[in-house]
């Protein structure tokens, strides 16, 4: 039982020793007062700030958490929960909190600009323009916000808008190299090299450095009427003879939008004179990954834009397709339905050359419903949504395609030609060279995976929550649960009630710990560190879907899935084609669970689905067809690629 006496009497040390400024000295008495009154808000909200100010950003983030639970309508905490978590590069967790802090007090600039710097972080440019807009009506004009607007402003290539703020940052005492660098990329970016030139050069020549010399580079070149790209010259793009070929270029922003480009590219390079490039922007995707080694393996082309444009532009971007498409092949361009800044460039340079632009599926979204988003409260087609920049969108199937691509006008047309990342060829291929997982479990237990949608869509955390501590509560399993890919974008201000998905994975980590209500024979693993959905559906044995395609692939394979509709506001293709994978409440999750369980105990096979519904499935919104989508695909881009007009070299 706790000492009063002694718990004043460490109440009055540690306040001695705060009074001294002795921080360090009264972290052991804190952690002790912390353990003899777990719910005393001010143990916890000093240890908090000690850790931060020691620069202790982990620990302070798990001190704040802790904090944030006992008092969660207190603004402070949350923003000093985001500022240790931005410290530490957990920019999730920083959002999260940064949201939370603007919605307790909205009129606080420090806090949006904490959900600005985060936002400019995770490359939401636009979102983050408006919170430092914000920022600076509220009278919070120092100059580094001015130089993050102007770093928001340029990531968006505004670069009148940036020049503006980088120039006012500097008049207010910015002197950060960084910061004139970037001003002097965007003057050359105008189409201002000598002024851009000039600007590198105030830094001085002792400023020495890559991006310095790299901009001195580029502005020489392009005041001596050269292209202005400053290409690497080992690069095996450059020095690959393309006559007489048929090439893709696919265009990839993200390493989910790499899932289903790979399986088009795949199936084009099988064709004696067709070859393939995959540049890029955005995400590097690591060397290690399992579908970079099988690109370089089979000759696909890879780079970051990066590698070949040292900034990207319309001259630049010329100049590259010049490089990739000669006028002796045949080429067309893959890229996002969009429209993304770099998707915008890429299609106003291939149109200049003649060439095809086709959006790839972003996704097979596996939404019926049309306000899927949980700020969205209007049908898509009445909102305005321009997909001019491509000549052709591609649909998985003619059953599920978004709305507001469905209903556009656009300048090019629709097709339907299957679901290649999910079709029977792929697969089959797919499981040849996904690496299998390095999760070792006791034989016997049942592999249970819980695959979370993103944050956008409109799903009841907490639900999930008690999910998965049902699934615990159960004898013999293993729940993994991955976050989506794409989970943590940006929330267009919307402040998540129940809070954020990675507070939730934190109280389900206490809970397996510490729960006496969690069988002792069951684990938890979240998955955060697992980056391939193909591999966890080879490995588990049943599957729980919050309204994520992903699940389409355990289908494929007649594994169990079971869509949890009770838990998340969409209506779904697999609650609507497959009622057997319908939940509508937790009870139906434990009955299927136990039958599941109990078929695998007894080494029982489970015919899980109905024959007729689930090729019903397949053939609507998979196959599409008798032909195989990979062949499909490759068809129509035969029919499409064109030859390249030829271009000559400005100057």
């Amino acid at each position: 039982m706790n000492d009063p006496s002694r718990t004043t009497n460490l109440a009055a040390q540690i306040d001695e020793l705060l009074r001294a400024s002795r921080e360090a000295d009264a972290l052991p008495l804190l952690q002790e007062m912390r353990r003899r009154e777990p719910n005393s808000v001010q143990a916890a909200w000093t240890t908090g700030v000690i850790l931060y100010n020691t620069r202790q950003f982990a620990e302070a983030v798990d001190v704040l958490r802790s904090c944030m639970r006992l008092a969660p309508q207190a603004a402070d905490v949350r923003l000093l929960l985001g500022k240790a978590a931005f410290s530490a590069g957990l920019f999730d967790g920083a959002e999260s909190a940064a949201l939370a802090a603007t919605a307790l007090q909205p009129g606080s600039a420090v806090a949006i600009e904490l959900l600005a710097r985060v936002l400019l972080k995770k490359e939401a440019s636009a979102d983050a323009e408006r919170r430092f807009r914000d920022c600076i009506l509220l009278g919070a004009a120092a100059p580094e916000t001015l130089a993050d607007l102007g770093a928001a402003l340029q990531n968006q290539l505004k670069f009148a808008a940036a020049v503006e703020a980088y120039r006012r940052s500097m008049d207010a005492g910015q002197t950060n190299p960084d910061v004139v660098l970037s001003l002097a990329n965007c003057l050359f970016m105008l189409g201002m090299p000598r002024a851009a030139l000039l600007c590198a050069k105030s830094l001085g020549p002792d400023a020495m450095n890559e991006k310095l010399d790299l901009l001195r580079l580029q502005a020489e070149r392009l005041t001596e009427s050269l292209s202005g790209v400053a290409y690497r010259d080992d690069h095996p793009v450059k020095r690959r003879n393309l006559a007489n070929t048929k090439h893709l270029i696919a265009v990839c922003r993200h390493t989910n939008h790499l899932d289903h480009l790979l399986p088009i590219l795949h199936a084009w390079i099988a064709r004696d004179d067709h070859v393939a490039t995959m540049l890029f922007g955005g995400h590097v995707v690591g060397e290690e990954d399992y579908r970079m080694v099988y690109m370089k393996r089979v000759g696909i082309e890879v780079a970051q834009f990066s590698e070949l444009l040292p900034i990207d532009h319309e001259p630049g971007m010329a100049a590259l397709l010049d490089l990739l498409a000669p006028d002796t092949c045949e080429a067309a361009i893959l890229c996002e339905q969009g429209p993304h800044p770099l998707d915008l460039v890429m299609a106003s340079s291939a149109r200049a050359r003649n060439l095809p632009v086709v959006g790839t599926p972003a996704g097979e979204d596996n939404m019926l419903n049309q306000m899927t988003r949980k700020d969205q409260y209007v049908p898509p087609e009445t909102k305005e949504r321009s997909f001019g920049h491509l000549d052709t969108v591609i649909f998985a199937n003619d059953v599920l395609p978004p709305a507001e691509l469905r209903n556009s006008e656009g300048r090019g047309v629709s097709v339907v030609l299957g679901s290649v990342r999910y079709c029977r060829d792929w697969l089959n291929f797919l499981r040849q060279i996904v690496p299998p997982l390095d999760i070792t479990v006791e034989d016997g237990l049942l592999r249970v995976v819980v695959f979370l949608v993103n944050e956008v869509y409109p799903v009841n955390w907490k639900e999930m929550a008690r999910t998965v501590q049902m699934l615990l509560s159960i004898p013999r399993l293993c729940v993994v649960v991955q976050p989506h890919p794409r989970l943590f974008e940006p929330q267009l201000g919307v402040v998540n009630p129940d809070g954020s998905v990675a507070d939730l994975l934190g109280f389900l980590r206490d809970w397996a710990a510490e729960s006496k209500d969690r069988n002792p024979e069951s684990t938890l693993i979240i998955a955060e560190k697992i980056n391939y959905g193909a591999s966890l559906i080879e490995w588990g044995d049943v599957f729980l879907s919050f309204s994520t395609s992903i699940a389409y692939q355990a289908i494929m394979q007649r594994k169990p899935v079971l869509d949890l509709s009770y838990a998340h506001g969409n209506y779904t293709a697999i609650a609507h084609y497959l009622p057997i994978s319908d939940m509508r409440s937790l009870d139906h999750v434990w009955e299927a669970i136990h039958r599941i369980k109990e078929a695998k105990e007894a080494h029982r096979a489970l015919d899980f689905y109905d024959e007729q519904q689930h090729q019903t499935f397949v053939r609507t919104l998979i196959e599409c067809g008798d032909v195989s989508p990979l062949e499909r695909h490759v068809r129509y881009f035969e029919g499409l690629v064109r030859r390249p007009v030829a271009q000559t070299t400005p100057g």
